[in-house]
């Protein structure tokens, strides 16, 4: 009897603690439920997985498609202006001359300092050998400026700074405040122009600071830059004489979707190029090859435009 009870009691003991081991197991996976109702965990591990993935699978498109690319340039850049994404680049950070790439701050800072109907007089200083403007001409200065930049006329980089600042030196040190405030620290400027002065290039930077430049410039003052899109451009000064100039940039319209460019060239910057070009739905990328050679750096950019459009297909499946 005592021994059948000792049995039941055994029996009792297992089952009461078979029910609170399930009943812990039933409590856990409830408040893991709670906790964690849609499995977000797993799905957050999923996600992370796949962002890498992902990250590796665009790695290996720029390695595949910028990698190898045999460029004359020194330094080069693709910029994404809407996202600040650098697409591809080699030396985007170091400072190199910058040439006329100059005149597109020249052409900002004049720009805060006067209006674009401001008439500006070309005056006395102007080289005798200029061959876009003479002395006495009076401009507005939207037209001069849109010269300027099309036919990189060092002549109306100078009128410009006079215009705005009283003198070149005044406007420089705009320029240098300009950039500093853009934070576009790798920027100095010693002259309107870019013009390379006692062995000394007229400005220096960087070709990622080119790019933000460019960026800025299309985002809050499209209108200095829109004449650069065209192969050439007509200019009217104030008694109506037109004149007629061809655009510096003769990749022009070589280039597919671009709609904003600068050249520059001098001994020691050697060929600089900036475009701003749309290859596709959000995505207005600039283009710039800093430390190339005079023809090498229309093929250059050629390059790296032909190079992003098959990329952007190789993303897009």
């Amino acid at each position: 009897m005592e021994e059948e009870l000792t049995k039941k009691n055994r029996h009792r003991e297992v089952l009461i603690t078979l029910l609170i081991s399930f009943l812990f197991m039933g409590v856990g996976f409830f408040l893991t439920y709670q906790t964690d109702p849609l499995n977000l965990s797993t799905q957050n591990e999923k996600k992370e997985r796949e962002a890498v993935a992902e990250q590796a699978r665009i790695s290996g498109l720029k390695q595949n498609f910028f990698g190898h690319l045999k460029l004359e340039a020194k330094a080069y850049i693709i910029y994404n202006s809407e996202t600040g994404e650098i697409v591809a680049g080699r030396n985007e950070k170091k400072i190199l001359p910058l040439a006329s790439l100059t005149k597109v701050m020249t052409v900002l800072a004049t720009s805060e300092q006067i209006g674009p109907n401001t008439n500006i007089t070309i005056g006395n200083n102007i080289d005798e050998n200029a061959t876009t403007l003479r002395k006495g001409e009076r401009w507005q200065m939207a037209n001069l400026a849109a010269l300027t930049l099309v036919s990189s006329s060092n002549e109306g980089a100078e009128a410009l700074a006079e215009a705005a600042a009283t003198s070149s030196a005044a406007l420089v040190e705009i320029m240098n405040q300009k950039a500093k405030s853009l934070n576009l620290n790798s920027f100095h400027f010693i002259n309107p122009t870019g013009l390379d002065e006692n062995y000394l290039p007229g400005g220096v930077g960087t070709a990622l600071d080119v790019a933000k430049l460019f960026s800025y410039v299309l985002k809050n003052k499209p209108e200095l830059l829109s004449a650069t899109k065209e192969s050439s451009v007509s200019e009217q000064d104030s008694s109506g004489l037109t004149h007629n100039v061809l655009n510096t940039n003769t990749a022009v319209n070589e280039i597919p979707g671009l709609f904003a460019g600068k050249t520059g060239y001098t001994d020691l910057a050697g060929g600089n190029l900036a475009v701003a070009a749309n290859i596709g739905l959000h995505r207005p990328l600039i283009f710039v090859v800093l430390g190339s050679s005079k023809e090498g750096r229309f093929s250059d950019t050629k390059k790296l435009t032909e190079a992003t459009f098959k990329y952007y297909a190789q993303i897009n499946k």
